[in-house]
């Protein structure tokens, strides 16, 4: 909010209906009509927070307590299935078609035990091996995500420092100008047997062009004053299942060592329009991952 932000919190679903009224345990007798009605209620809240922030006058973000997939980790797979079916949409739909990015703050089970306590939230009744199994379910329904970051506990001061981390991914995000961070890549000599990672994995293809400078302003407005001196701006198409999704990310540096990285969803209409902005000195590439 301090940086311009008009900010929208949609609340957790499940909590609200556990807290006035339904219990959990009266559920168990019809569960998907129960999951039918909450995924019902939290597509038209998020709707609605949509509708809301596009009528302000200032950029605006909605931060959901919790995202559709991750019914998926209180449910059988056979049910979660049925669900989608009922619901007709499909896991991608559910995904990174609807959310621009997933932080996920792994629960205080797993690393920071001390702390774990169901205070917080009267709705919980998850013993701390319980919340460590919820979790590592939830973080699986995200896979896949091509924004999906995780926050651990271990190797954090606190708490606090946690959330730090959260806002500064965040604001990247977002475009806010952030001190420029180094990365580094590296090159895997040996096709990787996926059937033996000891976690989950997915398969998708991501094809990538460079495309000239879109004519939208994608520099917020707190950083107007300074000069550029490099952009990249690149267009992906990600396909997974069959069903293909679209984002175009833009890296921006400034004379004053910050830059800005934005990294958003688009429709197919404007990957099109977009695409007609190739820079056609550059070559396509494409990623099997």
């Amino acid at each position: 909010k301090d940086r311009g932000f008009r900010v929208f919190t949609a609340p957790e679903v499940a909590t609200i209906l556990f807290s006035n009224g339904i219990s959990p345990f009266e559920i168990e007798a019809d569960p998907l009509s129960f999951q039918v009605s909450l995924m019902k209620i939290q597509i038209e809240l998020e709707n609605g927070f949509e509708r809301a922030a596009k009528i302000v006058d200032r950029p605006s973000i909605i931060l959901c307590d919790r995202g559709l997939m991750d019914g998926s980790a209180y449910m059988r797979e056979s049910d979660w299935e049925n669900l989608l079916k009922v619901m007709n949409l499909t896991p991608t739909e559910c995904s990174e078609s609807r959310y621009d990015a997933v932080f996920h703050l792994v629960t205080a089970a797993m690393g920071a035990e001390e702390h774990y306590t169901l205070e917080g939230n009267s709705t919980r009744i998850e013993t701390l091996e319980e919340a460590v199994e919820l979790d590592r379910k939830t973080q699986n329904a995200w896979l896949g995500h091509p924004r999906h970051f995780v926050f651990g506990n271990k190797g954090r001061e606190s708490f606090e420092h946690k959330i730090l981390e959260v806002i500064e991914r965040a604001s990247r995000l977002v475009g806010l100008p952030l001190a420029k961070q180094n990365s580094q890549k590296y090159k895997i000599l040996e096709k990787p047997r996926f059937e033996t990672f000891p976690v989950p994995t997915v398969k998708f293809r991501v094809e990538s062009v460079r495309i000239n400078q879109p004519k939208a302003n994608i520099v917020h407005n707190s950083h107007e004053t300074a000069k550029i001196t490099d952009q990249c701006h690149m267009l992906h198409k990600r396909t997974q299942n069959n069903f293909e999704t679209y984002s175009v990310t833009s890296k921006i540096s400034f004379d004053d060592q910050k830059s800005v990285e934005t990294d958003r969803n688009i429709g197919s209409r404007e990957f099109s329009t977009l695409l007609g902005l190739k820079d056609s000195s550059q070559p396509n590439t494409v990623r099997n991952c």
